[in-house]
């Protein structure tokens, strides 16, 4: 946690508040999927071309993990400074962890010390640190555990429990709360005045159906749900990031493509890609295809196969990251291989550290391909030959369960053990 007395505050436009009141939506809108298709008002468009912070996880919510603003870390990088305790002392969901930084401030959550042993009364609060210093203030505090983080237009989104929340940084109080939606939380896509939530859940659980894997889409102004459609397959991984563009939206494993605004399906997806990516006319994602994983590139819109990479060991997990020429993508639980992505030919392979640092989130500039390893460590490669930069790596960044990465100016955040932050630049 955050101590007391270490949240001084450096930022001139937050101020510490306390608790805000919570107005919870208690009625859901009706389901619009009969509706026509109509246009989509996307003013916060998301293609992240225009965005220098880190607003969500992947960037953008079409999960490039590149940020073309950021400088980067120097090459002589190091730890600028670390916050303790941004997970939850009980881990399940909560080991895949995505801080945002947004105007030299990254946000993150924290449980309170006095709370956290007690599930039924834990408390949470949202920080700000001081992307240069490290000090950090907490912003408000929230019954429940929090976390799955996003910002668009100085407004905070988040998951608190199985609630999605909504908070005005500007006028520093709660805008909603939803009665509770999300089993198993995975992720918080804002996209124009639609915020889209989903869920991993457990597919086909017989008991109870609101425990399958589910995708929301509500007013970002309200709350209120627009629709909700279940996904055809159950996801085995921690984090779930759909795509969101041109008024459409996929879901991992999903094989629909769904109008944004009215939940209306649109077309026909293959079924089964996960860490989904679409950069340029061009999606990419991993698939298992009989009994082996698969790394594949298809055109879009069409979906037409462009190529499919077959690795002599396996392709494991993570998002991929597309560059003008090549494609990084994990090569094996603790290696990562370059691929030609016009032929999705083999380019090089590297393996930067032992086997007990895997990565599920590498982020990225224009040339240069972050590893945020699980625990903290971090590796820079050259994306042209996978040769590494520089390795930041100390005593308390050995393997945990933890994991996440975010890019902003010159400061890369990795998350290690118990969700420990460590800004590197």
């Amino acid at each position: 946690m955050c101590p007391d007395n270490h949240l001084q505050s450096r930022r001139r436009f937050l101020a510490t508040a306390a608790t805000a009141s919570v107005l919870t939506v208690t009625g859901c809108a009706e389901n619009r999927s009969d509706g026509d298709s109509t246009p989509v008002n996307l003013a916060n468009k998301p293609d992240g071309k225009n965005n220098p912070g880190w607003r969500m996880a992947g960037h953008d919510a079409r999960n490039t993990f590149i940020n073309k603003h950021a400088a980067g870390p120097s090459d002589s990088a190091s730890i600028r400074w670390t916050v303790s305790d941004s997970a939850p002392h009980t881990l399940g969901d909560y080991s895949n962890h995505c801080p945002l930084t947004v105007d030299e401030t990254v946000y993150t959550t924290v449980e309170l010390p006095e709370t956290a042993d007690d599930v039924e009364k834990v408390r949470s609060a949202v920080v700000a640190i001081d992307a240069g210093t490290g000090e950090s203030e907490r912003i408000f505090t929230v019954e429940g555990r929090a976390w799955r983080l996003a910002i668009a237009d100085e407004r905070l989104y988040m998951v608190v429990n199985r609630e999605v929340l909504a908070y005005d940084l500007v006028q520093r109080q709660v805008m909603w709360r939803t009665d509770p939606l999300l089993f198993r939380a995975s992720a918080l896509r804002p996209a124009g005045d639609m915020l889209i939530a989903t869920a991993n859940g457990f597919h086909g659980h017989a008991i109870n159906p609101e425990w399958m894997p589910k995708v929301f889409v509500l007013d970002a102004e309200t709350g209120a749900v627009q629709w909700d459609g279940n996904v055809p397959r159950h996801a085995n991984h921690n984090v779930m990031l759909p795509v969101v563009t041109d008024g459409a939206i996929m879901q991992p494993y999903g094989d629909t493509q769904w109008h944004l605004e009215t939940g209306t399906p649109e077309a026909k997806l293959p079924a089964g890609v996960y860490y989904q990516v679409l950069v340029d006319g061009e999606f990419y994602g991993l698939i298992d295809d009989e009994e082996q994983t698969v790394f594949r590139s298809f055109e879009w819109p069409t979906m037409e196969e462009r190529w499919t990479y077959v690795p002599d060991k396996r392709v494991s997990a993570g998002w991929p990251i597309i560059l003008e020429d090549v494609v990084v993508v994990s090569g094996d639980p603790n290696g990562m291989v370059g691929i030609d992505r016009t032929t999705g030919e083999l380019l090089w392979r590297t393996k930067p550290y032992d086997k007990y640092l895997g990565s599920v989130f590498r982020v990225a500039t224009g040339e240069t391909v972050y590893i945020a390893h699980e625990g903290g460590a971090a590796t820079a490669l050259d994306s042209t030959d996978g040769s590494i930069q520089w390795q930041v790596r100390t005593n308390e960044m050995d393997w945990s369960m933890f994991s996440g990465g975010a890019l902003a100016g010159d400061l890369l955040v990795t998350v290690g053990a118990d969700g420990t932050l460590y800004g590197i630049s």
